[in-house]
């Protein structure tokens, strides 16, 4: 059985609600206005997952949760009609795990990831409507790892073990925003590569202080991505929306089938080998120069994995 590797690119998501915004605010006040300030934003995100592939002879299930913290400024003007944006994230993951590979002894695993993230984009208007996103980022994971493998059996081992990992993603979409009379709509259709370089290292078994060397480990990804939001200005300072998205597999290989996918990143969300969607909504209200958005979504992948992520951003916009 083949379990599906993770990797730390949701920020691609949030990547896109941020842009979803920044698209708002172009469509209100257009980039050549001397008025347009940039903005200084900071969001808290709260995800809970579940991954469960089970067959007759062998199974590979792991849940947890995460922490994600994230802070930066966009709207930058570079030139008339491109703007950019930069941010830090934080995210922090807890994770238990548990397989068994016929005819192999089943394993308990409990995880802990810490990463630390940066990254970029440039927003560039085509037309009042029309925009196109351009980002990249790199980030950094700490993992520690801690596995029994054949619990309360004679064959019992305790490992454990810690590693490093980095990875760096790019990406591309294309935005269409347009108003209503108090219906707002954004889409978007882009392309995201992902890649993860994991260090090699080595799990210490007790009690018989066995070493196991796992090898240096790269992971390449590409993927479709598909997104759209609507929106109703029920007041002049809320706006309740609602939105949906879909993501497609490209690309899906690394240069060792078969790993162990909780062992490599911080979120179970992008780089799974399934095809999926999300759908979501909430609340975005709007006081002078600050705005709020809580926001719940909920992910699907495949018939294996599904997620709950909760999303309370702050902005203040600097003009």
């Amino acid at each position: 059985m083949n379990k599906k590797r993770i990797n730390s690119s949701l920020v691609c998501l949030l990547a896109f609600l941020y842009t979803q915004a920044e698209a708002a605010a172009v469509e209100k006040s257009p980039a050549s206005s001397p008025k347009q300030g940039y903005n200084l934003s900071g969001l808290y995100g709260y995800q809970s997952f579940k991954f469960d592939s089970t067959k007759p002879t062998s199974f590979n299930r792991f849940s947890g949760h995460l922490n994600l913290y994230m802070a930066g400024g966009n709207n930058f003007r570079l030139r008339e009609g491109l703007t950019a944006g930069l941010y830090i994230y934080e995210v922090k993951s807890n994770v238990h795990s548990s397989m068994r590979i016929d005819p192999g002894l089943p394993s308990e695993t409990d995880q802990k990831v810490k990463n630390d993230s940066i990254y970029g984009h440039l927003l560039q208007t085509i037309t009042p409507n029309v925009l196109v996103d351009v980002t990249a980022g790199l980030g950094y994971n700490s993992l520690s790892y801690s596995t029994t493998i054949g619990a309360q059996t004679e064959n019992q081992q305790l490992g454990r073990a810690h590693s490093n990992s980095n990875n760096w993603f790019t990406s591309i979409n294309g935005i269409y925003s347009r108003s209503f009379s108090n219906w707002k709509f954004l889409g978007s259709i882009g392309l995201l590569y992902s890649q993860i370089d994991q260090d090699s290292f080595n799990y210490i078994f007790i009690p018989n202080q066995l070493v196991s060397r796992v090898p240096f480990l790269r992971n390449k990804s590409a993927f479709s991505l598909e997104n759209a939001e609507i929106g109703y200005q029920l007041k002049e300072w809320v706006q309740p929306f609602v939105n949906v998205g879909l993501i497609q597999v490209l690309q899906f290989s690394n240069n060792r089938p078969g790993i162990s996918g909780e062992f490599v990143g911080a979120l179970p969300e992008f780089n799974l080998d399934q095809n999926g969607y999300r759908a979501g909504g909430g609340l975005s209200f709007k006081y002078k120069q600050l705005s709020l958005r809580i926001e719940h979504q909920y992910s699907q992948r495949g018939s294996v994995y599904h997620s709950n992520l909760t999303m309370l951003s702050l902005h203040m916009n600097m003009a």
